[in-house]
């Protein structure tokens, strides 16, 4: 999952196993978001991310808080909290990252979504209906 730009100039190709929440409601991906991110500040909450699957899944959440409207900045800063601690800090990552020799492409997993960062924007109010 990364911005349509990089796609469309051939940079990198859009796997069509992620970008899950694309489709929702601006409602509903703020609720998953804002519900899972909500739950996983709290470092001690990695602990239940037992296998990849189960990072991937919620890293497919949190990269849709990046293209949350910007009256979401603090569901977007609380995302950017979390990448930051498990890239930073091996302690307070899921321990299946380290276990399954994936550390480099979780890296890239996050960059990826960071594009997402520079998505063209409008007020929350124009997408509400969407």
């Amino acid at each position: 999952m990364f911005l349509d730009y990089v796609a469309n100039v051939g940079l990198l190709t859009h796997n069509p196993e992620t970008n899950l929440l694309k489709n929702f409601a601006l409602p509903v991906k703020r609720a998953v978001v804002s519900q899972l991110v909500s739950y996983f500040k709290d470092p001690s909450t990695q602990s239940i991310l037992t296998t990849m699957a189960h990072v991937r899944w919620v890293m497919e959440a949190c990269g849709q808080g990046f293209v949350l409207p910007l009256e979401d900045e603090g569901v977007i800063g609380s995302v950017i909290d979390i990448y930051r601690r498990w890239i930073l800090e091996p302690l307070n990552r899921p321990s299946c990252i380290d276990d399954s020799g994936l550390f480099q492409n979780f890296i890239q997993d996050i960059l990826r979504h960071y594009s997402l960062l520079f998505s063209p924007r409008s007020s929350s109010s124009s997408q509400s209906d969407k």
